[in-house]
């Protein structure tokens, strides 16, 4: 299982793990955060949760060619974040406090291949909404497979942060 990251300021942690897995299953969106030169290169992707062998994974996918794939291909470790809920308190007088609930991890990312890569994909479809039989969403999805990338990020240090 991963690690607990020790948060700067401990009021607005939450170090319970399954307060942590919760937070993970409500999200649907992440956003990574890549190593590049001379800058990180940002960006968002939509996930699924899973779990082998105790250990918490992400899937995620994209374009075989392009940007993120080259990164992941150069290299696997990265950070991540996933925003739960974000809220902006305005007073009268123009000062203001960010409200939030937000998830940030460090994770390897890992390249599927063929079953396992349409397994992941499958998934993925799910957690976002397809419906139908799980066979018969493979069979649409299989063609799109040669074309898709699939990772699996295991998240190895996690810490959920909530400021009302």
């Amino acid at each position: 299982m991963f690690e607990i990251i020790a948060l700067r300021r401990t009021g607005r942690a939450v170090s319970s793990v399954p307060a942590i897995l919760k937070a993970f299953a409500l999200g649907r969106t992440c956003t990574l955060a890549l190593k590049d030169e001379p800058f990180p290169y940002a960006v968002t992707v939509s996930y699924v949760p899973c779990f082998c062998e105790n250990e918490l994974f992400l899937i995620i996918h994209g374009s075989r060619e392009g940007r993120k794939a080259t990164l992941l291909g150069r290299e696997p470790c990265l950070a991540l974040t996933v925003t739960l809920q974000d809220r902006v308190n305005m007073t009268g007088d123009c000062r203001s406090s960010n409200c939030y609930q937000s998830l940030c991890a460090e994770a390897l990312a890992e390249e599927l291949h063929g079953l396992a890569a349409l397994e992941g994909l499958t998934e993925l479809m799910y957690h976002h909404g397809a419906v139908g039989e799980r066979s018969e969403l493979q069979k649409r999805l299989a063609p799109l497979a040669d074309r898709t990338a699939v990772w699996r990020l295991k998240i190895l240090r996690a810490a959920l942060k909530r400021h009302a």
